[in-house]
């Protein structure tokens, strides 16, 4: 036995659908601006004067997040009174020492 060919579906767009955001209130647009957008300025990226504000902007970036956290540190201990964390890997010696300890 063969299969019927069954036909395409037609979809009617201009059907009301059952669908949640079809019940919902349209936002209307806000209308357009009567003035012109503004034209943007042109830019010489290969200008000196942009070369140096681009590195200074470089700087502050960079400079910015190590000056605020190396704040942050200074006041901890100075003004809270917290003591120095020890950074990086134990030294052999105390390796050792909490060998012996048990």
């Amino acid at each position: 036995m063969s299969k019927p060919i069954m036909k395409p579906r037609v979809i009617n767009a201009n059907a009301p659908t059952s669908s949640p955001a079809s019940r919902m209130p349209r936002m209307p647009i806000p209308p357009r601006s009567k003035n012109p957008p503004l034209p943007r300025a042109i830019v010489d990226t290969s200008s000196e004067a942009y070369k140096q504000n681009a590195a200074k902007y470089m700087r502050f970036l960079i400079g910015m997040p190590i000056l605020i956290v190396t704040s942050y540190v200074l006041f901890d201990r100075l003004v809270l009174g917290n003591e120095v964390k020890p950074y990086g890997l134990p030294s052999s010696s105390a390796v050792v020492d909490e060998r012996d300890a048990k």
